[in-house]
């Protein structure tokens, strides 16, 4: 067997390390390989009328209140429009097994904001996504993900809207599908890796042999802004 490398020994000492951006990054390369297919299905057993194909999946910054809100004033090709929202972590931290790892259940979101000939026909189509996004991601996300060993589907909140779109006031429909995602050895629960002493040299990456000493790194921190008393 060949030895390891350095970065290969690091990993191994430090075990896995895992957060919700890695977790939504998978989730949005789910959605674009797996979302048309269930899209179609979804139309053929419901007789809707969905335009083929995903919107490309856009980052939010924070998991939105019930109810959605619509947007007013949106370009012209913004919409259908898919976000992938993490919410954060639900609960306390579980474990560690017996391999010393502890695993964690995040709130993920996703939604989706659309635009129809009419109220009924937005609603229709906002419902298709819907149900595609639930299926799919109880379905699948496991295969996506190694660490994910359970998906729940929590909640569905719909709404409805006018939106400016282009130059045309169209009927839009936004719903949000919420789901819970427990995600196995999120972290270990100790590591063989030390911190450097006063009198220990840093350990040089390009040359670090067998050192378990964490690798000294400088930093340069920017002061917060100082608000001036009136």
């Amino acid at each position: 067997m060949p030895a390891l490398t350095y970065a290969q020994r690091k990993a191994r000492v430090l075990g896995p390390l895992t957060d919700g951006n890695h977790l939504t990054l998978v989730i949005e390369t789910l959605l674009e390989i797996g979302l048309p297919t269930y899209l179609d299905e979804t139309v053929r057993q419901d007789g809707e009328t969905v335009t083929p194909g995903t919107p490309g999946v856009q980052p939010w910054n924070s998991l939105q209140t019930h109810p959605i809100t619509v947007t007013e004033e949106l370009a012209e090709d913004a919409l259908p429009r898919l976000v992938v929202v993490d919410g954060g972590t639900i609960g306390a931290p579980y474990g560690p097994d017996s391999n010393g790892l502890i695993g964690h259940t995040w709130r993920i979101g996703i939604a989706v904001e659309i635009a129809g000939a009419s109220m009924n026909d937005a609603q229709a189509k906002a419902g298709a996504y819907g149900a595609s996004i639930r299926a799919l991601m109880t379905h699948h996300l496991a295969d996506f993900h190694d660490q994910v060993s359970l998906v729940q589907w929590t909640s569905s909140a719909p709404a409805t809207g006018t939106a400016l779109l282009g130059a045309e006031r169209r009927s839009i429909a936004a719903v949000e599908e919420q789901f819970a995602v427990r995600v196995d050895g999120v972290l270990r629960d100790d590591s063989e890796l030390t911190l450097p002493g006063p009198g220990d040299e840093p350990v040089d990456p390009a040359d670090p042999g067998d050192s378990p000493v964490i690798t000294q790194t400088d930093l340069t921190v920017h002061p917060s802004l100082e608000i001036e008393d009136a």
